[in-house]
């Protein structure tokens, strides 16, 4: 029975590691920024895109990067142009 319940324990405790570090892995997507806060504030560090791994207390808040084309027009007619 003693080698029955240490097998037991070992695949718990294993299941629980697989678990917590599953549970520390963060995902940045492509063309964001990953901002590190906690309850303690924001820290200086970003995470670029990619897996990183964090702490459990920490969390991670996305923001878009990438670049975006304005365009500015005095003509009247150029916005209702793109307005329908």
């Amino acid at each position: 029975m003693g080698k029955f319940a240490a097998i037991v324990i070992s695949v718990v405790l294993a299941l629980g590691v697989a678990i917590s570090c599953l549970l520390c892995l963060e995902r940045v997507s492509v063309g964001n920024v990953g901002v590190v806060y906690s309850s303690k504030g924001v820290e200086e560090q970003t995470l670029s895109q990619g897996w990183h791994w964090m702490s459990p207390f920490k969390h991670v808040k996305q923001f878009p990067v990438s670049q975006q084309q304005i365009v500015f027009s005095n003509d009247p007619s150029d916005y209702k142009e793109r307005a329908s």
